[in-house]
């Protein structure tokens, strides 16, 4: 796989609500696409050109996140087997972040490990995420799965729904998971997973 760059910099990749990976390239680029961005009036605001991939396989280097405009990015910096690096940027309250951060704890960085994004239906319900392979497995969810028929959390202090006082509606339920949104990205901080940004941007 080539991909159009500037000279002396990583590619930046990012994934949309369709779950593939893009890169924003200049008008003319071989095999790019037009993709127009609105506002909520139905304005164009923004006209990018894309090249787009299904995932990306590498090493993983480092895993920072960026406070920008629009909320926290998780960016996770990768090198392919060339010793190309690529810097693959999800928003944390996205779900494609947030089944990232799940997922985390069991990637062995040591090894290459395979990202591709998933977002379809299944039996009328919404399955968007990051699907996350080594060694030929996929990896799950460290934090909170099903054992049988019984839910595991076997890392303390995991914020769960009250079962006593669940949320009661959606502005409840937002606000839960940014809480736990804000554990998970402490907890991966304090064990050493995720990197604390050394500058205030977000280039490489």
């Amino acid at each position: 796989m080539a991909l159009h760059t500037q000279e002396n910099k990583g590619r930046l990749l990012y994934i949309l609500a369709d779950g593939l990976l893009r890169e924003q390239v200049d008008e003319g680029t071989e095999g790019a696409k037009l993709r127009t961005v609105k506002d909520d009036d139905g304005n164009i605001k923004a006209e990018k050109w894309e090249l787009t991939y299904p995932g990306i396989t590498g090493s993983i280097i480092g895993i920072t996140t960026y406070d920008g405009e629009y909320g926290t990015n998780i960016q996770i910096v990768m090198k392919d087997e060339n010793d190309e690096e690529y810097m693959v940027s999800l928003k944390a309250n996205s779900k494609y972040g947030e089944d990232f951060l799940h997922k985390l704890p069991k990637i062995d960085m040591t090894k290459e490990v395979s990202l591709k994004g998933y977002n379809f239906e299944s039996d009328g319900r919404k399955m968007t995420g990051i699907t996350v392979s080594q060694d030929g497995e996929k990896l799950t969810n460290a934090f909170n799965y099903k054992d049988g028929e019984e839910w595991v959390t076997p890392i303390d202090g995991y914020p769960q729904p009250d079962e006593n006082k669940p949320p009661k509606n959606s502005e409840q339920w937002k606000i839960f998971f940014a809480t736990r949104r804000e554990w998970l990205l402490d907890y991966l901080k304090e064990q050493g997973i995720i990197m604390e940004a050394a500058t205030d941007d977000n280039s490489f």
